[in-house]
């Protein structure tokens, strides 16, 4: 099991870091993290990552090295990089690759561990008091126990089908900082994730850290709880301007809102001057509509900001 490493190199200027995962409300259709992909676009894919991971099969590259900064904050990288061979006897064996790249903020204090715990459980399933290295270690092993239980099911068709998508899987997750409203630290993180099948599924998510206590602020935090029908009802109205049509049943015919109403989406990130609600696909579109982000000046809702 490969450790993950934090190494120093001279600021560039880019960011790094995630999302702090919040509870959307009760429209909010469950998020998938378990996707699938096309055969040729599993392999690019991987291809990519191994040679990232410099060719490894089973023995993690994790290095980081580059330091990145927001505003005064700055941030490291804790980088995981390995592939998985599922057949380990015979050649050209389908392979699992998995890329973890998070950023951490570089402070010893109480803001710092809750920034980074978020950024670690937003990407992987977490247990309490465990450390971002046990964290994604337990990740990889239960990435690696459901991959190589297809292992029986490849040697059965390795002579039929041995480039069958479904023993191609790959993981891909990064995170960064990006410029977010004065006095916050606005969170980024896109993951691409492959199982075999049709296609695979990109997401983006985001959050924003309070910058000087490290709390996550969520949707509540700057739109009264009571105002979700106007928030909605304007969020409706921007898609519809984006659109270009002025009807529900406009939008509905664009292939939106076809088997869900608008809601407000705790995936946003916000400026000085704006409010971006993120959402992924089939979220309130279907998967060939790709992502859709809705923006509202903070002028446009000030009437129901907290």
């Amino acid at each position: 099991m490969g450790t993950i490493e934090l190494q120093k190199k001279p600021t560039v200027s880019v960011f790094s870091a995630l999302f702090c995962l919040s509870s959307p409300n009760n429209k909010n259709p469950k998020r998938s993290t378990r996707m699938k992909s096309r055969l040729s676009s599993i392999i690019f894919c991987a291809a990519a990552i191994l040679v990232a991971c410099n060719g490894n099969n089973g023995n993690s590259t994790t290095s980081s090295n580059v330091e990145q900064s927001a505003a005064k904050d700055t941030f490291g990288i804790y980088e995981y990089c390995d592939t998985f061979a599922l057949d380990t006897i015979g050649s050209g064996s389908p392979v699992m690759t998995i890329r973890i790249s998070l950023p951490v903020l570089k402070e010893s204090s109480e803001r710092a561990r809750k920034i980074n715990h978020y950024i670690c459980c937003a990407s992987v399933e977490c247990e309490p008091g465990n450390s971002i290295e046990q964290n994604i270690e337990n990740f990889v092993e239960r990435c690696k126990a459901e991959y190589y239980a297809l292992r029986s099911d490849y040697l059965d068709e390795k002579g039929i089908n041995p480039s069958s998508p479904r023993f191609y899987h790959s993981y891909q997750i990064e995170g960064k900082v990006i410029e977010g409203r004065k006095g916050t630290i606005c969170c980024e993180t896109s993951t691409i994730i492959y199982l075999g099948g049709a296609h695979g599924m990109e997401s983006t998510s985001y959050t924003n850290f309070d910058e000087v206590t490290g709390n996550c602020i969520g949707k509540y935090d700057i739109i009264a709880e009571d105002a979700d029908i106007v928030l909605c009802e304007r969020l409706t109205a921007t898609l519809a301007r984006q659109l270009g049509v002025t009807t529900l049943e406009e939008i509905q015919e664009k292939g939106y809102l076809t088997d869900i109403d608008m809601w407000a989406t705790e995936n946003f990130h916000i400026t000085d001057d704006s409010i971006y609600f993120h959402y992924d696909r089939y979220e309130i579109a279907p998967y060939a509509l790709g992502s859709t982000t809705l923006a509202l000046g903070l002028d446009e809702i000030k009437d129901i900001m907290k």
